[in-house]
């Protein structure tokens, strides 16, 4: 219990970290716009247009990960990745939505869920970050 407390304490002291750190300014595409992006320089763009930005959000994110776990999950047909909300995590300045992303499994031990990788997501500038193995997070 103390264990993941401590775990919960130190996700939201990096999630603040970076939220000071990141003072850029940008002006924001409104949240139902098509958006074209590419992961890899030469790749083809991928065009998500999503009822809302959290949509559009998650899309992306599936789409271009380089989180082999994830990817693995998404190319195997047999396997449903999905988000699962744990938690909001409040600050001064931002709201956060944290979602588990993974996939049920059943074997000899029962069913249950793997989690693939962490993500989460600001709700106030609508950015994604990835929480990485060495407990940083990556915006994404």
């Amino acid at each position: 219990m103390i264990v993941g407390n401590l775990q919960r304490a130190l996700i939201l002291s990096l999630a603040l970290f970076l939220t000071n750190c990141s003072h850029e300014k940008r002006n924001g595409d409104p949240p139902n716009s098509p958006k074209t992006i590419a992961n890899e320089p030469n790749a083809n763009p991928i065009k998500i247009s999503a009822e809302s930005w959290f949509d559009s959000i998650s899309v992306i994110y599936n789409k271009t990960t380089s989180n082999p776990l994830v990817r693995n999950a998404i190319k195997d047909r047999s396997m449903k990745e999905e988000w699962v909300f744990d938690q909001t995590i409040k600050t001064d300045t931002a709201n956060y939505f944290a979602y588990q992303v993974g996939h049920d499994v059943v074997d000899g031990d029962g069913r249950r869920f793997v989690t693939d990788s962490w993500i989460y997501i600001d709700t106030v500038k609508r950015r994604l970050y990835e929480y990485q193995p060495d407990g940083k997070l990556c915006r994404y």
